[in-house]
C-alpha cells in the first residue's frame, strides 16, 4: 500500500491524520510506505517503509498489537507515537517478549521498552503472562494526551490482572503503575480497567485519571489529591487554577491540594485558557470569566480617558472578589489620579472581604469623595443606586435640588436680575406636593397632602434678593416655583407709554425639594457577656420610616436594608475613651479590646445621607479566654546526641497574639532547663543521656492569662555510623583511582554523615596525614567528591597499598575505621619502530609508536602526547666537526586516529649543521617520550645511516 501525504511541514495535525489512516494497517506482513511531499515546492521531504522501522531485538516480530498512536510532536524529544508488539525468542510462550516501540520524527525507532517476561504468581518462573498494552489516544482513554509521557493498559492472560502504566516518552522508563485489579471472566470480553482513564493533562505535565474518583498526579506519578468523579478542562490553568467540572457545575481548584477557590459556577463548561473561562448557561448564553480586578486596570481606565474638567466625573470599579490584589502597590497612584482629574470614585462589591475597607480608604482620601455600593444578584439594583447617586451629585453641583427633613426650618432664596436693573417689587412662591415619591424612591406609606400644595406665598423683596422661611409638613417630593415683578423707574413719558407698568418675569424658576423623616436607630443586646473578637449578640431594629414600616415590615428599599446604608457604632471603653466603627451592614464589629465593661450606642444613615439621633448607651462585658498551650516533639522517641525539634502549636481562642512562651525541659539528675521565648519559632534540643524526660510549656496572652501543656519524651541510645570502602580493581600507576566510601551509613535515626577522614599507606611506608572531607564543602583534589577519595600512584610506587576511612555523623559520633588493601601495578608502556631501520642521508624515515597496558601490546592505551628526540651519538660524527649543541633534535609526533598511534616523518640530513660536512655512516638512537598528565614514559629506538640517496651511482667521463 502507498500512502501519500502532502503537507507544509511536520506538525502535530499532520501526524494525527497519518496515524488515524494507519490504524488498520498493523498486520504482520503488510507494508506501508510513507511519502511526505511539501505542497509549497513539490519536493519529497521523507520516504520510509514502515515495515522496517522496528528492528528485531530478540527475534522476528510475531504480532503487532494495536495501531500506531501519536504523542505530542511538539515535545522536545520529537517522539511521534508508540505501538505495542510481541517478539518470540524461543519455542515456548514463556520466552515471548512484549514491548513498546517508540517512533521519532525521522521515522526511526527511539527506544524499545520490554514489558515481560514476568514471574507467574503460582511460583513458576519466567512466564510471560503480562501481555500487550495499548498506547494512550483520544478515542480510547480520554480527550487529552499526557505531555512528555504515554500510558498503557495491559492484562495478565493467566491471572486476569489488569494494569495501567505511565511511561516517560523520552526514555520509556516507568513513571508509575496504577493499582491493579482482577476480572474473573474470559479475557476476550470487554474488561474493566481498574486504572481508570486519563481525562485531562495540564501544561506542566500533571495529569488526571478518572476511576470512580478523579485523581490528580504530578509528572512523576505522585498522587496530589482526589475528588468525586468528574473531569477537568483544558491543559491550561485558568488564573493558575484547575477547572473541575462535575454535577453540571464548574469549580476552580488549587492544583497543589485540590481545595476549591471561590464559589461554584452553575454553568456548563465550554473551554478555557490561562486568562479566560468560557461557560454556557441553560439558555445557551455564553458567559466569559476573567480577572480584571486589580487597581492597575482602574489606573489604565483613568489614564486613557479624556476627562472634561467642567463636568461631574465618576470612575466606577465593580469587583466580586476579596479585595484588590495590588491594593498596597497602587492605592497611592489611584488617589493621586482621582485628585488630578477631580474624579469621584464608586466601588461596587460584596459587603464582606477586604474590598469594602479598601474602597473606604481611597474614598476617604479623595477630595471629591465617592461611594461604596453593595452588589446584588440582580445587578440592576446597585447600578440603579449608583445612577441615583451620580444624578444627585450632578444636581448638587448645580444647586438645583435640595433635601430637607420634615418639620425642619428651611430658607428658600431666589436670585433676581433685571435688564434695566429695576428693583423687584414682589416675588411669588408656589408649591406642588407629590405624597408618593421621595425623588426616585417610593414612600412605603403615602403621606398626607401638604398644606403647601397648590398654594402660593408672596414676599416683598429686600434689595435684589429675597428669602422665604418655611417648613415642609409632609414627606414627599415638592416642586417650588418662583416668579418676580419689577418696579421700573417712572417718568412722565414712561407713564404715558402704552406698555407702561410693572412687569412679571417671563419664566418661573423652580427647584425640586425632597422632604423626608430622619432614620431611627435602635438595637437590643441579647447577650451582655461576649468574648473578645466575637461579634456582639445584637438585634438591630433600626429603620428609615420613609422606606420601611416596622409594624407591617413592608419596604420599598430595593436593597432590602430598611432604607439604611450606613451604621456607626461607638464603644465607651473601661478607661472612658470612645472608639467608633463605620459599617455598611447591620453586623456589629468584633471587639478587639481588653476585658472589662463597655458601653455602646448606635446611629444610622439613610439613602439621603441623613443621620439618626444616637441611641441611649447600653452596657456589656468583654471577657478574656485563656490561651491554649500545645506543642510537638519530633522525633519522639528520640536518641542521645540527636537534635530534637520542639515546635509550638499553641493558640489563643480570642485570636490575640501569645506574648510569652515558657519552656521547662527536664534533664538527667532531675535538673531542668528553662527558656523564655517571645515568638513561637521551633528550636532544637539534645539530650545526652537515655531516659524519659518531661517537657512543660506555659503560654501567656497580652492580658496575663496563661495555659499549660506537658509531654514526656523518651530518649534511647544512638548507634554510631558505619564506614565502608570499595576499591577499584585493577589500580594502575600514573592514573587517578577513586576510593569509594559512599556505602557508609549513618545509623542513628534522623542523623546524617557530615565528615569523612581518609588516609592511605604506600608500600613500605607509614600511614599518610589525614585528609578531611566535609559534606557540602569544597573539594580540591582532582576528581574528588563527597566520600570519593582519589589516589595517584607513581611508577616507583608499585606494590601493595592500603586505604582507611572514618566517618562522623551529625551527632558527632565516630565510626570504627574501615580499611582495604590493594595492589598498584604499572599502568602503561610504549612500543615503537623506525621505518626503514637503515636509513640514508637525504631520505625520509618514519618514527611511529603507541602506548599500551604493561605487557599487553594489544591493549592500547590513550595518552596525551608523544615526541621523539634524535641523538647523534656516533663518535665519527663528532670527530667530523659536529657541534655539541647539535647533538639532539626534538620532533613532535602527532596522533593518527586512523592508525591509533603517534607518528612523524623525518628526512635524514645530507650535511651536518655547522661544518657543512657529511654525517658519518653509523649507528644512532632516537628516544621516544610519551606523556599522560604528569607521567612520562620513554623508549630508545636504534637506527643506522648508510650512504646518501643522491650518491647511489656516479657518472665518470673520460677524454679520448
Amino acid at each position: 500500500m502507498l500512502l501519500l501525504i502532502i503537507t507544509d511541514s511536520f506538525d502535530l495535525s499532520f501526524f494525527e491524520y497519518f496515524f488515524e489512516l494507519c490504524k488498520s494497517l498493523s498486520s504482520q506482513n503488510g507494508q506501508v510506505v510513507l511519502v511526505v511531499i511539501n505542497k509549497l515546492n513539490g519536493t519529497i521531504e521523507n520516504i520510509k517503509s514502515l515495515s522496517n522501522i522496528y528492528p528485531g531485538v530478540f527475534g522476528p516480530v510475531e504480532k503487532w498489537y494495536g495501531p500506531f498512536f501519536t504523542l505530542d510532536v511538539n515535545a522536545a524529544n520529537g517522539i511521534l507515537g508508540v505501538t505495542a508488539g510481541k517478539q518470540t525468542s524461543g519455542k515456548y510462550s514463556d520466552s515471548n517478549i512484549y514491548y513498546f516501540n517508540a517512533i521519532n520524527i525521522n521515522s526511526n525507532t527511539s527506544f524499545t521498552t520490554p514489558l515481560g517476561p514476568v514471574n507467574r504468581t503460582d511460583g513458576a518462573a519466567n512466564c510471560a503472562d503480562k501481555i500487550f498494552s495499548f498506547p494512550v489516544n483520544k478515542h480510547l482513554f480520554g480527550v487529552e494526551r499526557i505531555q512528555g509521557a504515554f500510558t498503557s493498559v495491559g492484562y495478565n492472560n493467566r491471572w486476569y490482572q489488569h494494569f495501567r502504566t505511565i511511561y516517560n516518552a523520552t526514555t520509556g522508563a516507568v513513571i508509575m503503575t496504577l493499582s491493579p485489579g482482577q476480572v474473573n471472566d474470559d479475557r476476550n470480553t470487554n474488561i474493566r480497567i481498574p486504572g481508570g482513564r486519563v481525562v485531562g493533562t495540564m501544561s506542566d505535565q500533571r495529569f488526571a485519571v478518572l476511576d470512580g474518583q478523579l485523581r490528580f498526579y504530578d509528572p512523576n506519578g505522585m498522587l496530589l489529591w482526589s475528588k468525586p468523579g468528574g473531569t477537568i478542562g483544558a491543559p491550561a490553568y485558568f488564573l493558575g487554577l484547575v477547572v473541575y467540572c462535575a454535577d453540571g457545575q464548574i469549580q476552580l481548584l488549587n492544583p497543589n491540594n485540590g481545595q476549591q477557590v471561590g464559589a461554584s459556577i452553575p454553568y456548563t463548561y465550554v473551554s478555557n485558557n490561562t486568562q479566560y473561562l468560557y461557560t454556557r448557561d441553560s439558555n445557551g448564553i455564553t458567559h466569559v470569566f476573567s480577572q480584571l480586578q486589580g487597581l492597575q486596570y482602574l489606573k489604565q481606565a483613568i489614564e486613557n480617558h479624556n476627562w472634561d474638567p467642567d463636568k461631574c466625573n465618576v470612575v466606577v470599579s465593580v469587583i466580586d472578589t476579596d479585595g484588590f490584589k495590588d491594593f498596597e502597590a497602587q492605592k497611592d497612584s489611584i488617589v493621586s489620579l482621582l485628585q488630578a482629574h477631580n474624579l469621584k470614585l464608586a466601588v461596587i462589591s460584596p459587603p464582606t472581604g477586604l474590598t469594602k475597607s479598601q474602597a473606604g480608604q481611597m474614598i476617604a482620601k479623595n477630595p471629591e469623595g465617592g461611594w461604596w455600593i453593595q452588589t446584588a444578584d440582580d445587578m440592576s439594583i446597585p447600578l440603579s443606586d449608583l445612577a441615583k447617586k451620580i444624578i444627585k451629585a450632578v444636581d448638587e453641583d448645580r444647586g438645583a435640588d435640595n433635601i430637607v427633613l420634615v418639620g425642619q426650618d428651611a430658607a428658600l432664596r431666589a436670585n433676581y436680575q433685571d435688564p434695566e436693573e429695576d428693583p423687584a417689587t414682589m416675588m411669588t412662591w408656589s408649591f406642588t406636593h407629590d405624597p408618593d415619591k421621595l425623588g426616585d424612591y417610593e414612600l412605603v406609606e403615602k403621606a398626607d397632602i401638604s398644606t403647601l400644595h397648590d398654594t402660593s406665598k408672596t414676599v416683598v423683596p429686600e434689595e435684589n434678593q429675597t428669602t422665604l422661611d418655611l417648613t415642609f409638613d409632609q414627606a414627599g417630593t415638592y416642586k417650588v416655583y418662583c416668579k418676580a415683578q419689577d418696579r421700573p423707574n417712572t417718568t412722565e413719558a414712561y407713564r404715558e407709554h402704552e406698555k407702561a407698568g410693572n412687569k412679571w418675569s417671563n419664566q418661573d424658576a423652580y427647584i425640586t425639594i425632597i422632604a423626608h423623616y430622619k432614620p431611627v436607630a435602635s438595637f437590643t443586646i441579647t447577650d451582655t457577656t461576649v468574648n473578645k473578637n466575637v461579634p456582639l449578640s445584637i438585634i438591630d431594629n433600626s429603620y428609615d420610616p420613609d422606606l420601611y414600616n416596622p409594624i407591617s415590615q413592608a419596604t420599598t428599599d430595593p436593597l432590602n436594608q430598611k432604607g439604611l446604608r450606613c451604621w456607626q457604632w461607638q464603644y465607651k471603653k473601661p478607661d472612658g475613651t470612645w472608639e467608633s466603627y463605620i459599617r455598611y451592614d447591620n453586623v456589629p464589629p468584633a471587639i478587639n479590646a481588653a476585658a472589662g465593661t463597655y458601653q455602646i450606642r448606635l446611629r444610622v444613615q439613610d439613602v439621603f445621607e441623613a443621620w439618626s439621633d444616637w441611641t441611649e448607651t447600653k452596657s456589656f462585658n468583654v471577657v478574656n479566654r485563656s490561651p491554649v498551650a500545645d506543642f510537638i516533639v519530633n522525633p519522639n522517641p528520640t536518641f542521645t546526641k540527636l537534635s530534637t525539634t520542639i515546635t509550638d502549636k499553641s493558640y489563643d481562642p480570642d485570636g490575640e497574639p501569645i506574648v510569652e512562651y515558657k519552656w521547662e525541659i527536664q534533664k538527667a539528675s532531675d535538673q531542668t532547663d528553662i527558656f523564655i521565648h517571645t515568638t513561637p519559632d521551633p528550636f532544637g534540643y539534645t539530650w545526652e543521656d537515655t531516659g524519659s524526660y518531661r517537657v512543660k510549656l506555659t503560654v501567656k496572652d497580652p492580658e496575663g492569662a496563661t495555659g499549660t501543656a506537658e509531654k514526656i519524651v523518651v530518649v534511647n541510645e544512638a548507634k554510631p555510623p558505619i564506614a565502608r570502602i570499595s576499591v577499584p580493581n585493577p589500580v594502575y600507576s600514573g592514573e587517578i583511582s577513586l576510593m569509594d566510601g559512599r556505602a557508609s551509613t549513618a545509623e542513628a535515626p534522623g542523623s546524617t554523615l557530615e565528615w569523612a577522614y581518609w588516609q592511605y599507606k604506600k608500600p613500605g611506608q607509614d600511614w599518610s596525614d589525614t585528609h578531611t572531607q566535609i559534606h557540602g564543602g569544597n573539594f580540591n583534589l582532582p576528581q574528588e567528591r563527597w566520600l570519593m577519595f582519589p589516589i595517584y600512584p607513581a611508577d616507583n610506587e608499585l606494590g601493595q597499598w592500603a586505604v582507611r576511612l572514618v566517618v562522623v555523623d551529625s551527632l558527632g559520633q565516630f565510626s570504627a575505621p574501615a580499611e582495604k588493601t590493594f595492589t598498584v601495578t604499572e599502568g602503561w608502556e610504549i612500543t615503537g619502530q623506525i621505518i626503514p631501520e637503515v636509513g640514508e642521508r637525504g631520505r625520509n624515515m618514519r618514527i611511529q609508536a603507541y602506548a599500551h597496558r604493561k605487557g599487553k601490546p594489544n591493549e592500547k592505551y590513550q595518552i596525551d602526547s608523544m615526541k621523539a628526540e634524535l641523538a647523534y651519538l656516533d663518535a665519527a660524527c663528532t670527530k667530523s666537526g659536529r657541534a655539541v649543541a647539535e647533538g639532539i633534535e626534538t620532533l613532535n609526533m602527532p596522533y593518527d586516529a586512523s592508525k591509533a598511534d603517534f607518528r612523524v616523518t623525518y628526512m635524514v640530513r645530507e650535511k651536518i649543521y655547522e661544518t657543512n660536512r657529511w654525517p658519518a655512516d653509523g649507528m644512532y638512537q632516537i628516544k621516544v617520550i610519551g606523556q599522560k598528565g604528569t607521567t612520562r614514559k620513554e623508549i630508545v629506538l636504534p637506527f643506522s645511516i648508510k650512504g646518501n640517496i643522491h650518491q647511489r651511482f656516479y657518472i665518470q667521463t673520460r677524454s679520448w
